[in-house]
């Protein structure tokens, strides 16, 4: 129930991004995962945070009709999403 997070810096190609964009509480809310990789190849992934994109970074979003909300999850202390 703890999220350790890892902080890279340099050059990296997105190979792999998926996730939601939706709200809780009403605001804003993101949850993102990424795939990078560097220039010999090697790939790495796990949650977005933050990115800054010196070039492109082409995507697809889809939009689904309703609305979508976050709540916390006290048993497995996660923000889940609530289709209600």
């Amino acid at each position: 129930k703890k999220y350790y997070s890892n902080d890279y810096s340099g050059d990296f190609e997105i190979v792999s991004l998926t996730g939601t964009i939706n709200t809780m509480n009403k605001e804003f809310y993101c949850h993102l995962h990424m795939s990078a990789g560097d220039g010999t190849g090697k790939v790495f992934g796990g949650h977005l945070n933050r990115a800054v994109v010196s070039a492109t970074c082409e995507m697809i979003i889809n939009i689904i009709d309703g609305e979508v909300d976050r709540v916390f999850n006290e048993e497995v202390g996660l923000n889940i999403l609530d289709f209600n």
